[in-house]
């Protein structure tokens, strides 16, 4: 208890010392008014100048102003979380906890939960002031679980590892000058230049991260999401860790810091897991749309078959869906084996002709289905197959370019992701994916010209 309640005595004089700080008082002040007029003039005002989207979807409200004001904190973070390594040593405001018997890692901890809960507080006071706008807006829906998901997603990951990073730097470097110089220099190339590039793995401050959340589907991509703020989070934590064993200070016992540096890889450790993954997860889906399309041109020339009829049955369960899906086609070919195709999330259990079941092979989103005697081009058949799964998003889209259809969509400043079927719950959407039967392939995806048969 003795380690909570240090930490809580030294992060309780440097909130006080943080708030009397002009420079915090004119940045919060800024703020509020700023974003309380914004807020005014977008849910209050007829002219809202332009800004329907905002609050067409409930959830960009606290999406938009967190994204604002964690713009503003993110740079004044800098220079204020590393101030007081500057106070400590030109003013001597810390000579009352030097004497007693603190820890290193007891000071430290206080001293960045000290300036980090005041910027929480800030960022829960501005989140009040637009929920109050929020629910005296008309016409305008209220999603009270939104504010607290950007809240853990954008402020808690960006103030910590902005704050753990400036204070490394500032420990590292001994020079509060240069260390301003490098952060904002690194926070404007973030910004400006390097924005979504490497897969948006630099971007701390969520501006290129597909944060828009639906209120239908949710987000386009939560796995994504939180391995990208994971990122950041296990980062800062990185940063914190290693100034306890850096710090100089004597401690109170020999090699009493090496488990704080222990701690420190741990959490870089994990940072780069994150950012592996991340990145992992982001070209696997290039490489999965490769597949698809090489498969698709290995039987695009198959004998096929045009559907004429469906009567598609499906069952809704948590997690998955189950089909039975009826089909009339004609044959297109004279053959025993047709090629169709089925989203690859989805597993056949049966394929039947009337009462009779038919063999079938799948590789990947393709059924080779084996009729057990030749049918005529131009002949009809009635058959049905059943199957169960989930959709895979990463199947859509085949016939546009990888670069473009990976990119985000977007609705300045939101960025909406890329919208794919979803299947959980009681909803379905499958028009952007093949999940029944079908005679696709239609192209040769790698013969650039589709109009014309080679």
């Amino acid at each position: 208890m003795s380690f909570i309640t240090n930490i809580r005595s030294v992060a309780k004089y440097e909130s006080k010392i943080l708030v009397r700080s002009w420079f915090f008082r004119i940045f919060t002040l800024l703020a509020v008014v700023f974003l309380g007029f914004f807020n005014f003039a977008m849910m209050l005002m007829e002219d809202n100048f332009g800004l329907w989207f905002a609050k067409s979807v409930s959830s960009n409200i606290p999406y938009l102003n967190l994204l604002l004001l964690n713009t503003g904190q993110a740079v004044v973070a800098v220079f204020l979380s590393s101030e007081f390594l500057k106070r400590d040593k030109k003013l001597d405001t810390s000579e009352v906890f030097y004497v007693r018997p603190l820890s290193n890692a007891e000071y430290v901890v206080g001293k960045i939960w000290g300036n980090l809960r005041v910027f929480l507080f800030l960022n829960l006071l501005v989140l009040a002031i637009v929920l109050a706008f929020n629910f005296m807006a008309s016409g305008v829906a209220v999603d009270l679980p939104a504010y607290l998901v950007y809240f853990f997603l954008i402020s808690i990951p960006t103030l910590i590892f902005i704050i753990g990073l400036s204070i490394f730097l500032m420990l590292l470097l001994k020079n509060q000058a240069l260390t301003f110089i490098l952060l904002l220099g690194y926070i404007g190339l973030t910004l400006f230049y390097i924005q979504d590039k490497f897969y948006y793995l630099f971007d701390y401050m969520v501006y290129n991260l597909p944060l828009f959340k639906s209120t239908i589907v949710g987000f386009s991509n939560l796995e994504l999401i939180l391995n990208h703020r994971a990122i950041y989070f296990f980062a800062g934590l990185g940063f914190i860790f290693f100034t306890i064993f850096l710090f100089k200070r004597l401690p109170n016992a020999r090699r009493s810091h090496y488990p704080w540096l222990f701690l420190s890889f741990c959490m870089f450790l994990l940072m780069v897991t994150a950012g592996f993954r991340h990145v992992r997860s982001i070209l696997r889906e290039g490489e999965m749309r490769a597949l698809y399309t090489s498969i698709n041109n290995k039987y695009v020339y198959e004998p096929k078959m045009a559907i004429d009829y469906y009567d598609i049955s499906v069952e809704q369960k948590s997690e998955t869906i189950r089909s039975v899906v009826g089909m009339e086609g004609t044959a297109l070919a004279a053959s025993e084996v047709f090629i169709f195709c089925l989203n690859p999330g989805l597993r056949v259990e049966e394929v039947k002709d009337g009462e009779k079941s038919l063999n079938f092979k799948r590789e990947e989103q393709i059924l080779a289905v084996d009729f057990g005697r030749k049918i005529e081009k131009g002949d009809t058949i009635s058959f049905s197959v059943s199957y169960e799964g989930r959709i895979k998003d990463d199947f859509c889209y085949l016939d546009i370019p990888e670069e473009p259809c990976l990119q985000n969509i977007t609705a300045s400043p939101f960025m909406i992701g890329t919208p794919f079927p979803d299947s959980p719950g009681s909803r379905v959407f499958m028009t952007l994916c093949p999940c029944s039967s079908t005679n696709f392939p239609p192209r040769d995806f790698s013969w650039p010209y589709p109009w014309v048969r080679r």
